[in-house]
């Protein structure tokens, strides 16, 4: 797979290439999309799929099921069982199902910040009470306020992880899982988990799942998973969670059928099924291009002042601290637009993401490098 070539996406109708930005010659670097066409062997499956031209209601087949366990067990060490699988039309609907399944309205959930900005309306469309928990940033990265977290606990009924976190790209360790598990058990919390970036941890770093944690847990936990930002599949709605507790999982399988949510898209399913079966060799190559990227990035950045790069230890997404440049985040974003160059303000992740710019870096290194480039002019 060479990921430096590249299509024409600005007919494509991708989000990210809207006409706001390239009919002005702006590089779009803000939603968590790549640019760089899915495998082939998911390609192969959607082109098999779309000539058999039968798009009727459909089962989804014994091995579409068998290639999440395979991946699962083989990339990360957690044996998975068939029935603790329930396929979703995306992770936020997932989360949002899991909210109103382990917590009643009026209840409080726990969101830490800086956050993917739909955790916060997940939780408050459904009439329960949002909690914000501030990670504590530093040079080294963001960590937890552990004692704050425990205060925050006696008055939740759910804790919203993001593992690995977007946007600060924080893999959480053993260590800190484990002491995650112990509190909320010790208060009898539900866990929501997030891991929808579980794919894209870098060495020496690694996506721990709390089932292989050397604990246990009496708590509800419910995994949140989907291959579209592992292998570029955001627009075919493609998701599942995972639920070991039976009885956890006929509520929550209750309320998404409340939904009218059944069958699901067959698209979805063969390229999931394609992704996970056939997709290795491809996610280790992209992983080390992304790794290039993350070199290419940090040293650009030594150039320019006033903007530090917090460290990457997961994701595709570059968490940058504009604050030593003395410049509001209005002022920032203005010279950002000078530059073409279009980031995420900090902001939209909450409050303490002010000073911030969220940058997407899957995307062709030489078009990471032109970004930085325009960047370096106008900082």
């Amino acid at each position: 797979m060479d990921f430096d070539n590249i299509e024409d996406l600005r007919t494509t109708h991708l989000v990210k290439w809207s006409p706001e930005f390239t009919a002005h010659d702006v590089i779009p670097m803000w939603v968590a999309d790549m640019d760089f066409p899915t495998a082939p062997s998911i390609s192969d499956a959607l082109q098999v799929h779309a000539r058999s031209a039968n798009f009727g209601y459909r089962h989804r087949p014994a091995r579409l099921f068998e290639s999440i366990l395979n991946w699962f067990q083989q990339r990360h060490q957690w044996r998975m069982q068939t029935d603790w699988i329930v396929p979703t039309p995306g992770v936020i609907p997932s989360i949002q199902m899991a909210i109103q399944s382990v917590t009643n309205p009026g209840e409080g959930v726990i969101v830490q910040t800086p956050a993917y900005y739909p955790f916060f309306s997940s939780v408050t469309t459904h009439n329960r009470e949002l909690i914000i928990n501030p990670l504590i940033g530093s040079t080294d990265g963001y960590r937890f306020d552990w004692q704050l977290f425990e205060a925050q606990l006696t008055k939740a009924s759910a804790f919203l992880l993001c593992n690995p976190h977007n946007p600060v790209g924080r893999a959480w360790r053993m260590d800190e899982l484990t002491k995650i598990v112990e509190l909320c058990s010790k208060y009898q919390v539900s866990i929501i988990s997030d891991d929808i970036h579980c794919d894209l941890v870098f060495p020496p770093n690694r996506y721990m799942p709390i089932p292989i944690l050397p604990t246990t847990t009496d708590v509800d936990v419910v995994y949140c998973y989907s291959p579209s930002k592992s292998f570029g599949l955001s627009g075919l709605n493609t998701a599942f969670t995972v639920i070991p507790n039976p009885v956890l999982r006929k509520k929550y399988l209750s309320k998404l059928h409340s939904t009218g949510y059944y069958w699901g898209n067959s698209f979805g399913d063969a390229a999931l099924e394609a992704a996970y079966a056939h997709g290795v060799e491809w996610m280790d190559t992209f992983k080390v291009y992304l790794s290039r990227n993350i070199e290419i990035l940090t040293h650009r950045l030594t150039e320019i002042g006033g903007i530090e790069l917090m460290p990457i230890e997961a994701t595709y997404l570059a968490w940058l601290d504009f604050r030593a440049t003395g410049l509001s985040e209005e002022e920032v974003s203005q010279r950002l637009s000078m530059a073409k160059v279009q980031l995420e303000k900090g902001s939209v992740f909450g409050e303490d993401g002010r000073g911030f710019q969220r940058m997407t870096i899957a995307t062709q290194s030489f078009n990471l490098e032109e970004a930085l480039s325009r960047i370096s002019r106008v900082f």
